[in-house]
């Protein structure tokens, strides 16, 4: 049977610390240490040597949990629509007026499988500098694999980017040569721009 007993704790990385006396388990003067404290309702009774895998798994919403066997400091973070105190009490690390919510895209957080906050993966594409996984996570499409960073786009990377009208050509690039993609006569080393297409003159 677990001992009951009402004494003064400390939470110290994932412990409870009883920094005095502790006679009736230990010999005066020890640091009694155990890996979970159950709070009672009074918040100072307290069961020491109870298990955190049994209490984070009983179906009843214990003392330090936010919700049923989830959030608080011992258990593990809730589901979608579960009570919680802080971001880190929710899977999805968004906290919204005391529930976990569905991260989204305008949520100011980086949650779900976003690469940087509120962007890439399912969100919209990432400025330079923000981290990434893949070309499609930038707006340049151009991902750093070694520093999982989006690049700035430039006019000899390869792909069509920022301004140009195709691989890197027209806007503030090279002009295009003829049959290239273009908005405007100036994106065509020819002058000419008809249907979006660079052509030939003569």
């Amino acid at each position: 049977m677990i001992p009951r007993v009402s004494v003064t704790l400390v939470f110290v990385l994932g412990a409870c610390i009883q920094p005095g006396p502790f006679p009736a388990l230990h010999d005066a003067n020890e640091t009694f240490a155990v890996p979970f404290c159950a709070f009672a309702t009074s918040g100072l009774e307290v069961a020491c040597g109870a298990s955190m895998a049994t209490a984070c798994s009983n179906g009843q919403q214990d003392a330090g949990e936010t919700d049923v066997d989830c959030g608080g400091l011992s258990c593990g973070p809730c589901a979608v629509e579960a009570a919680c105190r802080e971001a880190g009490d929710c899977e999805t690390g968004w906290c919204s007026e005391g529930v976990c919510a569905q991260p989204s895209c305008v949520d100011g957080i980086r949650n779900g499988v976003e690469t940087d906050l509120d962007c890439g993966g399912s969100c919209g594409p990432c400025e330079a500098f923000a981290r990434c996984e893949v070309p499609a996570d930038c707006e340049s499409f151009i991902c750093d694999q070694q520093r999982r960073e989006c690049q700035k786009p430039i006019c000899h990377d390869g792909v069509q980017n920022g301004h140009e009208t195709d691989v890197d050509c027209g806007g503030g690039c090279q002009p295009c040569d003829a049959l290239r993609s273009c908005a405007a006569s100036s994106d065509c080393a020819t002058g000419l721009c008809t249907a979006g297409l660079c052509v030939s003159g003569g």
